[in-house]
C-alpha cells in the first residue's frame, strides 16, 4: 500500500497522538471512530478474499476488543506493534437479522464524507500495521 500522508498526519495527529501504550491507542481509535461515524450508513460486507460480498446496514459501533491472548506481556513495545491486534466491530442489519462485523471488512457505498474518511483511515491503518 502507498504511504499517503495527509492520512498518516490525520492519524498520528488527531488520533493516536499522545498514546503510550495499547490501552491509549484503543481510546484513540475508538473516541475518533465514535465521533466520525454516522449511523446508519449502507456498506458492502466481504468477510474474507474470495467471498462474494452482501449489501448491509451498519447500525451501530460496538466496543472494541482491546487484544488477543492471555499474556499481557506479549505486547510489550511500542504502540505500533502493540496495536496490531486491535479490532473494531460494527453492528450490521441483512435479510431482517442483525449481525457483528469486523470494520475491516466494511466497505461504505452510501455513507457520509467523515465517516468514509474514517472507515478508509482504519482499513489504511490496519494495512500499514499488518
Amino acid at each position: 500500500m502507498d504511504q499517503d500522508p495527509a492520512r498518516e498526519h490525520r492519524i498520528d495527529h488527531e488520533i493516536v497522538v499522545d498514546a503510550y501504550d495499547e490501552s491509549e491507542v484503543a481510546m484513540g481509535w475508538y473516541a475518533y471512530l465514535e465521533n466520525h461515524l454516522s449511523f446508519p450508513f449502507e456498506a458492502d460486507y466481504l468477510p474474507n478474499s474470495g467471498v462474494e460480498s452482501a449489501r448491509v446496514t451498519i447500525t451501530e459501533l460496538e466496543e472494541y476488543e482491546e487484544f488477543e491472548g492471555d499474556d499481557e506481556d506479549e505486547y510489550e513495545g511500542d504502540y505500533e506493534g502493540e496495536a496490531r491486534e486491535l479490532e473494531f466491530s460494527v453492528t450490521m442489519r441483512w435479510d431482517g437479522d442483525e449481525f457483528s462485523a469486523a470494520l475491516e471488512h466494511i466497505f461504505p457505498v452510501d455513507a457520509g464524507p467523515k465517516t468514509l474518511e474514517a472507515i478508509l483511515d482504519w482499513h489504511y491503518w490496519k494495512a500499514r500495521r499488518g
